[in-house]
């Protein structure tokens, strides 16, 4: 059974470590939905504070599994873990 995810990604940006700049955040949230709206693909960037004792891959894949990210006709969803 999987973990319940670290966080519900339903922004474009989810800063839940605070470490994106307001302003920033805001105008990374324009770009990421200008780009939805220009290619239909989707992409989110998720930020946390703490992994929780978990892999990085398990607790990335379990924020994009619970996302709902990505169109099921077209599996057009982008994810990245960076640490």
């Amino acid at each position: 059974m999987a973990a319940e995810p670290l966080l519900k990604l339903d922004a474009y940006v989810v800063d839940a470590a605070n470490v994106i700049p307001d302003d920033r955040e805001g105008a990374l949230a324009a770009k990421l939905k200008a780009h939805e709206e220009a290619t239909s693909n989707q992409v989110a960037v998720a930020t946390v504070q703490t992994l929780e004792g978990r892999a990085v891959e398990e607790a990335a894949l379990d924020i994009l599994r619970g996302s709902g990210l990505g169109q099921a006709d077209r599996n057009n969803e982008i994810g990245r873990a960076h640490v």
